[in-house]
C-alpha cells in the first residue's frame, strides 16, 4: 500500500503555488484538438519533384478539409461536410482498449470477482445520451436495484434495464437526448455494453465495452446545443441524481478553482457523500499549465488523464534507412513501399506554404505533418485528403535534416495499422490539468490518472462501480483510498511515468499514480474518512461558520469544533509546505485485508528530507481493525531543489497484501485450465444443457501441480531444466503486435474455434454477456 508525499523545502516563497509558476504554456485550453496552426512544419512527398514549391497560405478552410474531426463550427470542403466533435472527445476512442491494458479480462480476476458491477447504478451528469446506441442494450441485464426512485423522460421504450434513467435539466433544450455525443461517450465508458466488430475507420477493430458493463445508467442531462452547462442546473441535476439512489457520480466537467462554498460540484458532491455515493470528476484539460485544475475538493476523486499503448501507425521510411514513427488514420492498403522524391516546403523560408489541399492539387503523394517544439512528442492520428503521418518534433527536425544533407532525398511512408503495447504507456496526457491545488494546496491533486480525456473520468467511476460491487460496505472514501494507494508509479516498459514530453511526471501531473484496478480490489490497508470528518479541515481552511455550514449543510461553530491543518486530513497522501521547524502528522488505516497480518514499513525520502515514522510496524489480529502512525518530516540541509517528493509503503508480511493465502480458484480460471490439460473422463457434462458429452483432458493419465499466481517464474530457467514452456498468446487480438510470451523458447499459442456450434440460440439470445463469454467456453 503507497501513500505519495510532496514537500515544498524553499521557505523564500509564500505560498505553495509560487514556486509552480508556469514555464511554458500550452496553447489551447482545449489541448485534445491540434490547431493546424500548431502544427508548423510540413514535408510533402511529391510524385512530381518539379511540384516542390507551394505558395498558398494556411488558412482554417484548407485545415478544415485535411481534418476530418475537430472542434469548431461546420465546414465545407471537397471531401465534403465536417463533422464536430465534443471539445473533449477523442474519436479514435471509439473502441476501447482500456479493459484489456487496464489488465481487465472477461471470465478472470477482478472483472469477474466484481460480477461486472452487477447491481450499481452510475449516475452521470453530462450532455445527454443516444438511447438506441447499442452500448446501452438492455439484453441480459437484471432489472435495477429496489432502491432505484428515477425516472425516465424519453417517450416510448428508450429505456431499459441498462438505461434505467434519463432526465433533462439543460435550459437550453427540452428533451434528454444528446446533441453534442459526449454524454454518450462517457456513459459507454463507464458501463457499456459489450457491442463486438466495434472500430474506428476500419482500425482499432475488436469489441467495445465499458468498464462495468453489467451496471445500469442514468443520465442527467444539463447542456445542449451550447456545449455548456449552468452552474444551478448542475446542482439541481446532482440533487437530482442522490435522490433517485444512484451509487457512483460522474462529471467530465468542471468550473475551475473556486473556495468550496462557492463551487457548486464540491456542494453537490458533499451532499452525494453523506448518502454514501462516490463521486468522480475531470481535474480539466487545461493542462500542461500548473494549479489548472477543477475540481479540487478532498471529498472528490480527480482524475487526470493518460494515455493508452495503442497507435495506429504510419512510420515514415527515409532514403538512408532511418524509420520514424508518426500516426495517420488514413491507412491506404496500395501506398507504394518505393521510395519517393521528398520534398520541404519550408525550403525557401516559408514553411506554412504547403498544406493538404494545396499538396494533393500538386501532384503530392503524400504528407508528413510535423509538431513544433512546443507539441513535442504528441501526434494525433488524424483522417487526411492524402496518405500523410504525424510526426513529432524530434522526428520533424531529423527528416530535415536529413533533407539539408542530401542532395536527392526520397522517403515513403509504411502504414502499419494498429499497434499495441507501445512501452512509454501510459504517459500524463499533454492537455491534462496539473497541480497544485489552489483552493486548498495542503491536499495532493489530481488523485489518479487513467485512460482517456474526459474520458477518464467514467473510467474510474466504472472502476469504483467494480469496486462498490466487491465490497458493497466500503465508503466513498474507502473506495478512493484503495485506488489511490494501489496505483501504478511505472509505465509497461518498467520505468517511471513520464509526460508526453517524455519527462518524468511529478506527483502533481498524475497524483498517486495510474490506476491498477486489480489492485485496488486489494489494497491491504485503506484511509477512511467520514463526512463530518472533514468539517475541522474546512475550518482550518480559515472559513467562516457560515461557509462550512453551506457545504456540510448544517450549523457549524468552528471555535467549538476543533480546526486541523490540511496535511492533518485523513488522506491517502500528504503536500506539506516544509520550513526549518519538522512537521508531525498522522494516519490512521483499517485493515481490510488478511485478519493476522504484520505490516513493516519501507520509506523513499527525497534527498534533503527526514522522514520517520512510528512505529514503523503494525499488526492485526482482525479485519477492520485500525491503527494509527505518525509521520516527522525535517530538512536536513542537503535539498538540492525547492520540492520533492517521496513514498512510504506498508507491505504486509513480506509481500503485497492479497487475500490470496490459499491454492483455491476464485474465478475458476485455473480449474479450467487443469480439466483441459489433464483432467479426468467427467460424464454428463454440458453447458446451459448444451453440448451434452463426456468432458476429459488432453492428457488424461498425467498428473497435475498447480501454482498459484506464480508471477515469478522464469521461463528460460525451466528449458534449462529440460522443462517445456507453453504460453497463451492472449486475448487482446485482432490488433497488429497484440502477442504476449513472445520469447523464442516458449511455444506461444493463439486461439481458435471448436467444431461444435450451438444452432438454436434461444436458450442464451436474451444474455449478449453470455454470447461475448463463448468464445472461452468453448
Amino acid at each position: 500500500m503507497l501513500l505519495v508525499f510532496f514537500l515544498i523545502l524553499n521557505s523564500l516563497f509564500s505560498s505553495s503555488q509560487a514556486i509552480f509558476k508556469t514555464v511554458v504554456s500550452s496553447s489551447s485550453n482545449d489541448a485534445n484538438v491540434k490547431k493546424q496552426s500548431d502544427l508548423e512544419t510540413y514535408i510533402v512527398l511529391l510524385k512530381k519533384p518539379e511540384a516542390a514549391v507551394f505558395t498558398e497560405s494556411k488558412d482554417l478552410d484548407s485545415w478544415v478539409c485535411c481534418e476530418t474531426y475537430t472542434r469548431g463550427s461546420e465546414r465545407y470542403g471537397e471531401e465534403g461536410r465536417v463533422r464536430v466533435s465534443p471539445p473533449q472527445e477523442d474519436g479514435s476512442s471509439a473502441h476501447k482498449p482500456t479493459p484489456r491494458f487496464l489488465g481487465l479480462q472477461q471470465n478472470l480476476g477482478f472483472w469477474n470477482y466484481s460480477n461486472y458491477g452487477k447491481g450499481v447504478i452510475i449516475g452521470l451528469i453530462d450532455s445527454g445520451i443516444t438511447p438506441d446506441h447499442p452500448s446501452f442494450s438492455g439484453e441480459g441485464m437484471p432489472p435495477p436495484p429496489a432502491k432505484w426512485k428515477g425516472k425516465c423522460e424519453f417517450n416510448g421504450t428508450l429505456c431499459n434495464n441498462k438505461l434505467i434513467g434519463a432526465r433533462n435539466f439543460a435550459t437550453d433544450s427540452n428533451n434528454t437526448l444528446d446533441e453534442f455525443r459526449h454524454g454518450t461517450h462517457t456513459a459507454s465508458t463507464a458501463a457499456g455494453s459489450p457491442v463486438q466488430g466495434a472500430s474506428y475507420f476500419a482500425q482499432a477493430n475488436g469489441t467495445a465495452i465499458g468498464m462495468a458493463p453489467l451496471a445500469h445508467l442514468a443520465m442527467y442531462k444539463v447542456s445542449g446545443r451550447a456545449s455548456q452547462a449552468g452552474e444551478s442546473e448542475i446542482l439541481a441535476a446532482m440533487d437530482a441524481a442522490i435522490e433517485d439512489g444512484v451509487d457512483v457520480l460522474s462529471l467530465s466537467l468542471g468550473i475551475g478553482s473556486r473556495p468550496f462554498y462557492d463551487d457548486v460540484i464540491a456542494l453537490g458532491a458533499y451532499a452525494a457523500i453523506q448518502k454514501g455515493i462516490f463521486v468522480s470528476c475531470s481535474a480539466g484539460n487545461s493542462g500542461p499549465d500548473n494549479s489548472s485544475l477543477s475540481n479540487e475538493a478532498p471529498w472528490i476523486l480527480t482524475v487526470g488523464a493518460s494515455t493508452v499503448d495503442r497507435a495506429i501507425r504510419a512510420t515514415v521510411l527515409l532514403g538512408n534507412n532511418a524509420e520514424l514513427n508518426g500516426e495517420s488514420l488514413y491507412q491506404p492498403k496500395d501506398f507504394p513501399s518505393t521510395l519517393l522524391p521528398l520534398v520541404y516546403a519550408g525550403a525557401n523560408g516559408n514553411e506554412s506554404s504547403a498544406l493538404c489541399l494545396e499538396v494533393k492539387a500538386n501532384g503530392g503523394a503524400a504528407m508528413i505533418v510535423m509538431n513544433d517544439e512546443l507539441d513535442g512528442f504528441v501526434t494525433t492520428a488524424s483522417l487526411h485528403v492524402l496518405p500523410a503521418s504525424h510526426v513529432s518534433y524530434v522526428a520533424g527536425s531529423a527528416i530535415k535534416a536529413y533533407i539539408n544533407s542530401s542532395s536527392s532525398p526520397t522517403a515513403t511512408i509504411l502504414f502499419k495499422g494498429t499497434v499495441v503495447g507501445l512501452p512509454e504507456a501510459p504517459q500524463v496526457a499533454e492537455f491534462s490539468s496539473r497541480g497544485p491545488s489552489v483552493a486548498s494546496p495542503g491536499v495532493l491533486k489530481p488523485d489518479i490518472i487513467g485512460p482517456g480525456t474526459s474520458m477518464s473520468c467514467p473510467h474510474l467511476s466504472g472502476i469504483a462501480a467494480l469496486l462498490r460491487s466487491a465490497h458493497p460496505d466500503w465508503s466513498p472514501a474507502v473506495i478512493k483510498s484503495a485506488i489511490m494507494t494501489t496505483a501504478n508509479l511505472n509505465n509497461l516498459g518498467d520505468k517511471p511515468i513520464s509526460d508526453q514530453q517524455f519527462v518524468q511526471a511529478s506527483v502533481f501531473d498524475m497524483g498517486a499514480g495510474h490506476v491498477n484496478p486489480a489492485g485496488a480490489n486489494n489494497p491491504g490497508l485503506i484511509y477512511d474518512i467520514q463526512p463530518d470528518d472533514y468539517i475541522p479541515y474546512l475550518c482550518g481552511l480559515g472559513y467562516s461558520d457560515k461557509e462550512v455550514g453551506l457545504i456540510v449543510q448544517g450549523t457549524v461553530t468552528c471555535s467549538n469544533d476543533s480546526s486541523i491543518p490540511e496535511a492533518q486530513l485523513n488522506y491517502p497522501s500528504f503536500s506539506i509546505k516544509l520550513g526549518s521547524t519538522p512537521q508531525t502528522y498522522t494516519r490512521t488505516v483499517t485493515n481490510v485485508g488478511q485478519p493476522n497480518s504484520v505490516y513493516s514499513l519501507e520509506i523513499f525520502a527525497p534527498q534533503g528530507v527526514d522522514v520517520k515514522v512510528a512505529p514503523d510496524n503494525i499488526s492485526f489480529s482482525g479485519v477492520n481493525q485500525k491503527a494509527t502512525y505518525s509521520v516527522k518530516f525535517s530538512k536536513n540541509g542537503n535539498a538540492s531543489g525547492s520540492f520533492a517528493q517521496g513514498y512510504l509503503n506498508w507491505v504486509a508480511d513480506g509481500k503485497f497484501a492479497t487475500d490470496s493465502n490459499n491454492t483455491l480458484d476464485k474465478n475458476q480460471h485455473g480449474t479450467r485450465i487443469n480439466g483441459t490439460v489433464g483432467g479426468s473422463p467427467l460424464q454428463g457434462a454440458s453447458y446451459f444443457g448444451q453440448i451434452n458429452s463426456t468432458a476429459i483432458g488432453m492428457a488424461p493419465l498425467a498428473h497435475l501441480a498447480t501454482y498459484k499466481f506464480l508471477a515469478d517464474l522464469v521461463h528460460m530457467k525451466a528449458i534449462q531444466k529440460g522443462i517445456f514452456m507453453s504460453c497463451s498468446a492472449g486475448h487482446a487480438g485482432p490488433d497488429n503486435s497484440s502477442l504476449s510470451n513472445e520469447a523464442p523458447w516458449i511455444l506461444t499459442r493463439g486461439a481458435s474455434t471448436a467444431q461444435k456450434l450451438i444452432h438454436d440460440l434461444r436458450s442464451v439470445r436474451q444474455d449478449p454477456w453470455q454470447l461475448l463469454m463463448q468464445d472461452s467456453v468453448v
